[in-house]
C-alpha cells in the first residue's frame, strides 16, 4: 500500500491537505499546524500540537481499540 500526503500551507488553526492511495483513492485530511524547521525534531515537535516532520514511513495495519476498526499506523516517526 502506498500512501502519499500532500500538505497546503497551514493556517493559524490547522493544515488542510489530500492523501492518495495506491495512486487510486483520494482522502481529505486536516492536521496539526506544520512547525518544521531545520532544527533537531525535539527543539520544535509539540505532541498534539503540531504535525508530525515531513518524510518517508514504513505504514502497517492495525487494530485501533479507540476507533475500535483497523487503521494505518506510521512506524518510526521522530519525536
Amino acid at each position: 500500500m502506498k500512501l502519499v500526503l500532500t500538505r497546503q500551507p497551514s493556517t493559524k488553526y490547522c493544515t488542510l491537505g489530500t492523501l492518495v492511495v495506491d495512486d487510486m483513492e483520494t482522502f481529505y485530511t486536516c492536521e496539526d499546524i506544520v512547525r518544521e524547521t531545520e532544527a533537531p525534531v525535539a527543539e520544535w515537535k509539540s505532541p498534539g500540537e503540531t504535525a508530525i516532520p515531513k518524510g518517508t514511513y514504513e505504514v502497517v495495519i492495525t487494530h485501533s481499540n479507540r476507533f475500535k476498526r483497523d487503521l494505518p499506523l506510521l512506524l518510526n516517526v521522530t519525536g
